[in-house]
């Protein structure tokens, strides 16, 4: 089994990590999956399927290209142990990737993300104070990266700012591809943000979506996806979307900050990572 990952893109969710999946996927030096996420290490039913079920993912991939793959759900604070213990397993010299994004927009991007897709139901300080909230728990990065840390060299883990990564210079993503071995190659102008991301799920769509359905097959016709779209998206937006605007409760606040200084310590960074102490909070 040759063609296994030499690389991966373990998260964050909603900090860049599609948009980083398609430019590296097209540098000419490299092969990805069609299918992001994957979730091989993370996803009991996928491991399950076993090594040569993930192996045949990238059965396609020319010599000597560069294979690597994408599932933001291995830092799934719920699922990074197992995760990180399988790759370290499977993949030992593997070259880790991990986009960083402001805790606090990334966060509220996924509770947004959530309302859309009608998974959350609560207002956004209501969904903060739960305990283990996966908004709070997915912000705190320097957690979910530990289950690596104590796994993989120093040298295999880089984290990337997302402000950095598609910021007006392209310094990230030169210094990315150094770090992959890969040759020079412009950093590509485009970046995902699908329409659908800012669209109300109906019924319909909630329901392909949890059957992993909703990808219509490439066999029906462009025109025919467009005419049915209304039908599983609507422009309509929960009236729960904008509190993602509210202020921040402040143990949420304290929570972020000091996973955000063990993260600065362990990259041996000497400036803050985000500008956090200019969030609003309330006691």
């Amino acid at each position: 089994m040759t063609n296994l990952p030499g690389f991966v893109i373990i998260g964050a969710m909603k900090a860049g990590t599609t948009s980083l999946f398609r430019w590296l996927g097209a540098h000419p030096e490299t092969f990805l999956p069609r299918t992001k996420e994957p979730n091989f290490f993370g996803n009991d039913r996928n491991w399950m399927r076993g090594l040569s079920w993930y192996a045949d993912l990238f059965e396609d991939a020319p010599s000597p290209r560069l294979v690597g793959e994408a599932s933001a759900g291995y830092s799934d604070p719920t699922r990074s142990l197992i995760a990180a213990s399988r790759m370290a397993s499977v993949l030992p010299d593997a070259r880790l990737i991990f986009v960083a994004r402001d805790p606090v927009a990334r966060l509220r991007s996924h509770y947004q993300h959530e309302v859309l897709r009608g998974r959350e139901r609560r207002a956004f300080t209501v969904a903060l104070g739960d305990p283990g909230s996966i908004y709070v728990t997915r912000s705190l990065y320097f957690a979910c990266l530990e289950p690596y840390i104590l796994r993989f060299p120093r040298s295999q883990i880089h984290v990337v700012r997302f402000e950095d990564l598609f910021g007006p210079t392209d310094d990230a993503w030169t210094r990315l591809l150094t770090y992959l071995d890969l040759s020079p190659w412009p950093r590509p102008s485009s970046n995902v943000n699908k329409s659908a991301q800012r669209m109300q799920f109906s019924r319909p769509m909630k329901f392909l979506w949890s059957a992993n359905l909703q990808r219509p097959p490439r066999v029906v016709p462009r025109i025919v996806r467009r005419a049915v779209k209304p039908i599983f998206l609507r422009r309509r937006q929960s009236p729960l979307f904008t509190t993602a605007d509210d202020p921040m409760p402040f143990h949420v606040i304290e929570a972020i900050n000091e996973d955000a200084q063990r993260l600065r310590g362990w990259l041996g960074s000497s400036t803050p990572l985000w500008p956090l102490q200019t969030v609003a909070v309330q006691k």
